[in-house]
């Protein structure tokens, strides 16, 4: 679980940062969300669980909003179409975190 918060800490400081992303459509960048599924998803079932982005997040978001921001479907699942959510300035503020362009 230690590795996870690490993970989740780099993942914030990176899209915080503008470090590593890939190309978006329109010459935007992101983090891609099927990346994201692969470091969030620990059993591999295609899709992250509540439990799974606590961890993978760790105490950054300890209210949860940032989950219910990004479950779209309110099925208590993210899948990858809504892991895209995960680059935009709003989820960070979901997490209580400011993202660099909303300063």
């Amino acid at each position: 679980m230690r590795v996870s918060r690490v993970v989740a800490a780099a993942v914030v400081a990176t899209v915080m940062t503008g470090a590593p992303r890939q190309a978006g459509a329109a010459g935007s960048t992101m983090w891609g969300s099927t990346h994201m599924l692969s470091l969030m998803d620990t059993n591999k079932n295609g899709v992250v669980s509540r439990e799974e982005y606590s961890q993978f997040v760790g105490r950054t978001d300890r209210t949860g909003r940032g989950f219910r921001y990004l479950d779209i479907n309110r099925n208590g699942k993210l899948e990858n179409n809504e892991l895209r959510r995960i680059n935009a300035p709003d989820w960070m503020e979901h997490i209580g975190v400011n993202h660099p362009s909303k300063k």
